[in-house]
């Protein structure tokens, strides 16, 4: 399974990279610091990104742009939106997550996601 984590601040990138870890110790992960990067790593990825993890607001090209694109790309991969607002954008994300999150929350959350995936 490959997962990319997408934000431009750190701490998030480390807190979604380790909750998701938790959950897919195998996995092979990846980040990027903003959209742009974020975006030219899954168009020169060799293999599609089973997951991604983006936040919304990010410089350069933003998480609901990046979002589009993606889904464009690969219709499989599975796109996690956080937000540090409440109120949820329009967007093609399968999740929307506001901030702050709980991982006892979250990672029942994700897990789903990615199990419908690997069904499909």
């Amino acid at each position: 399974m490959k997962i990319l984590v997408v934000d431009d601040d750190p701490g998030i990138r480390r807190f979604f990279t380790d909750m998701v870890k938790s959950l897919y110790p195998d996995a092979v992960f990846s980040s990027a610091t903003n959209g742009d990067l974020g975006w030219a790593m899954v168009e020169n990825a060799g293999d599609k990104f089973d997951l991604v993890i983006t936040g919304v607001e990010m410089p350069g090209i933003d998480g609901i742009k990046l979002t589009g694109l993606i889904k464009h790309h690969c219709k499989e991969t599975r796109i996690i939106l956080i937000s540090g607002t409440p109120k949820q954008p329009k967007h093609e994300a399968d999740l929307f997550l506001a901030q702050p999150v709980r991982v006892a929350d979250i990672l029942p959350m994700v897990r789903r996601l990615m199990e419908t995936q690997l069904a499909d």
